[in-house]
């Protein structure tokens, strides 16, 4: 654990400075002592969560586990600057509303989805499941492409691109279902549709 701690910190560092720069504009006097206080807040908390068997290595890896704690760190420290609207924002990027969650391990359930839908659309799973098309519509929405752009990109009318669409994400959900991410209302965690 010395190892990664001496070996991550400095990217966790950097990574709260950029937040910390990004709720301000700019640098503000005393930036780096505050990253160093949220960076020791997350060792301090991946730790704890470690200790109490929060942490499941076969669902994440313990840098995945990091990140999660890392983010649950910057929305408590959002929440205690009273950063309501910032708080908002950035709550819901990691969380849906209503699902709020003070278990490390909820946020690590949902980066080891994520770590699966990186795998998935490079190609190293899902082969048979996930076609070369798919993965090629699933990559165009994560860069925020409409359906309108994407059947200009893939040169089909809109009704075809929204039913390529459609059929990408269904069949990684049902994907994502056979490796036990589902929840019971057969929907994407946070109880959105993907």
């Amino acid at each position: 654990m010395h190892e990664l701690h001496t070996r991550l910190t400095p990217g966790l560092r950097r990574h709260f400075e950029r937040r910390l720069s990004g709720t301000q504009g700019a640098a503000v006097p005393g930036t780096g002592e505050l990253a160093d206080e949220l960076v020791q807040r997350t060792w301090i908390l991946l730790w704890d969560s470690v200790v109490k068997g929060k942490y499941d290595p076969a669902k994440s890896r313990l840098t995945t586990f990091l990140y999660a704690a890392s983010s649950l760190i910057w929305v408590r420290f959002l929440g205690e600057r009273k950063d309501r609207a910032q708080l908002d924002e950035k709550y819901h990027a990691i969380q849906a509303p209503g699902e709020a969650s003070e278990d490390p391990g909820t946020a690590a359930d949902l980066a080891a989805i994520l770590d699966e839908l990186r795998r998935v659309l490079s190609g190293e799973v899902g082969e048979g499941t996930i076609s070369p098309q798919d993965r090629e519509t699933l990559r165009a929405l994560a860069q925020g492409r409409t359906d309108r752009e994407l059947a200009m990109d893939q040169k089909v009318s809109p009704s075809t691109a929204h039913a390529r669409k459609k059929t990408a994400l269904d069949r990684v959900r049902a994907f994502l279902q056979g490796r036990g991410f589902a929840d019971e209302n057969d929907r994407a965690p946070g109880g959105q549709g993907m």
